[in-house]
């Protein structure tokens, strides 16, 4: 069987700094995530739309701004998840956290999207993907 290897590249201050720059538009608590749709039922056929969530231009800019600016990266170490969890459950211990950790942190968030719709949004609604993001601008500003 051929593994496939991928090469992620370390951020630059600059895409730190870019990066950052969401810092104040994701932590408006005015902001609104996105606004679940579909699910709904067709009578004739039967059928159902599965749900979806549309989310708003600033989260979709600042998704595509971790994979402009380096900072979704692979891992995949055993016991990974295990580690995410706690900071799911408890975003305060990543006031501390180094920058590999905060990527690791960001790229589980986006890619767990793929996977389950509204993924983003319940991690915004944990507080995780501000506390992550406030500790980036952190180590931007320090580097």
């Amino acid at each position: 069987m051929t593994s496939i290897a991928h090469e992620f590249q370390d951020p630059s201050p600059e895409d730190l700094r870019r990066v950052a720059e969401y810092v104040p538009r994701l932590t408006d608590p005015e902001l609104v995530i996105g606004v679940v749709q579909g699910g709904e039922h067709d009578s004739e056929t039967g059928a159902i739309q599965y749900p979806w969530v549309a989310y708003a231009h600033v989260v979709r800019d600042w998704m595509q701004a971790l994979y402009d600016h380096n900072v979704v990266t692979g891992y995949g170490e055993e016991g990974w998840q295990d580690e995410m969890n706690v900071f799911l459950a408890d975003p305060t211990q990543l006031a501390a956290a180094d920058l590999l950790t905060i990527r690791k942190v960001l790229t589980t968030i986006v890619r767990e999207e793929r996977f389950c719709d509204g993924a983003i949004m319940s991690a915004f609604e944990r507080g995780s993907v501000q506390a992550a993001m406030v500790r980036l601008a952190e180590l931007a500003s320090n580097g």
